[in-house]
């Protein structure tokens, strides 16, 4: 994939809040357990579904559970009153990402692919498919990034910068059935990025080590032929994205968190043709400091 076209700049920072952390379960191969305790924002209130929920794993690899309920405007409203619940220990991997539904998946050091569903995902209680027990469901995945692409659909950038497909059939339950005979489809080379993460629809987002984002879509997403949108030139929608995590929230929303720690909304406007069209001219909402974390990703 090469890169081109527009800019935007992400950023300036405005709005206030804090997050840290606290709360129990296990994983790797995991068992459960719970407890939570946490750290601070605003408000709570469950909602029916997992719209919000963001997992971030500490340095002691205790997993932690968040839900953003301002996720809407960009507002520093937190469920819990947004002290993170802990549901899970042991989480020591190269990658973890969400597969929607309470699925997450974890790429063990060795390459290992671990298949895990929260069945608390939507109020931060510790319940676990399979008795917190992880499947395996791939070997092999040594790869720079790995991320959802919907569907069953997971994407994975080799360290030589080639995107490959793959879909995982097996997803509801964890059984290791996977479209292709579990072969990848090389669809795109030249993914030598920072930052690579999915926006839906097959919008994929990239941030370069001089922290732009570049916008791309994949056309054969669906089956993981190499089409894709405007002949596969990315579009340049942002520049000084130079964050230490950043992924999707669904909806255009994008959060960054900053190497201070800091977390930061935006949402992309012009997501549906690539165009750098963002909401609240394109400033950053502070939503939350604190999250010095070794992974975060969205739960849903």
């Amino acid at each position: 994939m090469s890169k081109h076209n527009h800019l935007e700049e992400p950023a300036s920072r405005n709005g206030s809040l804090v997050m840290s952390r606290r709360g129990l379960l296990t994983t790797g191969t995991a068992v459960a357990s719970v407890v939570a305790v946490g750290g601070v924002p605003t408000a709570a209130t469950a909602a029916p579904n997992a719209n919000g929920v963001i997992y971030a794993i500490e340095y002691d690899w205790d997993l932690l559970w968040y839900r953003h309920e301002g996720r809407g405007n960009g507002t520093p409203r937190w469920a819990n009153n947004g002290r993170g619940k802990k549901v899970g220990n042991g989480w020591d991997f190269a990658h973890v990402f969400q597969g929607a539904e309470g699925v997450v998946y974890a790429v063990g050091h060795n390459g290992d692919l671990w298949w895990y569903r929260h069945h608390g995902v939507f109020d931060g209680t510790p319940r676990w498919a399979n008795n917190g027990q992880g499947k395996k469901v791939g070997s092999g995945w040594n790869f720079a990034h790995v991320f959802y692409g919907g569907g069953g659909v997971i994407y994975a950038v080799g360290h030589n910068g080639d995107l490959w497909w793959y879909r995982h059939e097996g997803r509801g339950n964890g059984t290791p059935r996977w479209a292709n005979n579990g072969q990848g489809k090389k669809v795109g080379s030249g993914w030598n990025f920072a930052h690579v993460f999915y926006g839906g629809d097959g919008i994929i987002y990239a941030v370069g080590h001089n922290g732009d984002l570049w916008w791309y879509r994949h056309e054969g997403r669906g089956n993981g032929t190499p089409r894709w949108a405007n002949n596969g030139q990315g579009k340049k929608v942002g520049s000084g994205w130079n964050f230490a995590h950043v992924f999707g929230g669904g909806g255009g929303i994008i959060y960054a968190v900053g190497h201070n720690g800091d977390m930061w909304w935006y949402r992309h406007e012009g997501r549906g043709n690539g165009t750098p069209r963002w909401a609240n001219n394109g400033q950053g909402k502070k939503i939350g400091n604190g999250w010095n974390f070794a992974h975060v990703f969205y739960g849903n």
